[in-house]
């Protein structure tokens, strides 16, 4: 009977160190690129009352369309950041957020829960 309780410990253990692990992930920031493209800083505020800012990158004279980009886990705002360059010379106008628990955001991370939210602010 001594192994069912210490298995369901384990579990126990295992499921709450995995669910930290994935919504704080650790933060691996990149090194911003030299040089760092041109843009301005705009803070906003999703609807829990989280706020955050959003680097909108010099807009191109005329804009074809607006494009909002996000990085992958456990990264920053600079991995997309030479795409969002490249989009923006081709006439884009490109924003760029970090999601939550990423980069300079406090956590956690919600798989795309509050994510939503952020980027329809």
């Amino acid at each position: 009977m001594w192994w069912a309780l210490a298995a369901a410990l384990t579990a126990l253990w295992w499921g709450r160190a995995s669910t930290r692990r994935v919504l704080h992930p650790p933060r691996r920031p990149l090194d911003p690129p030299d040089p760092l493209p041109s843009y301005v800083t705009h803070t906003l505020r999703a609807p829990d009352g989280a706020s955050f800012d959003v680097w909108r990158l010099t807009p191109p004279a005329s804009p074809r369309r607006r494009v909002l980009l996000f990085h992958g886990y456990y990264t920053n705002r600079y991995q997309v950041l030479e795409l969002a360059d490249d989009l923006r010379h081709a006439g884009v106008d490109v924003l760029l957020l970090e999601l939550r628990g990423h980069g300079s955001r406090p956590g956690p991370y919600t798989f795309g829960l509050r994510e939503v939210d952020d980027a329809q602010a």
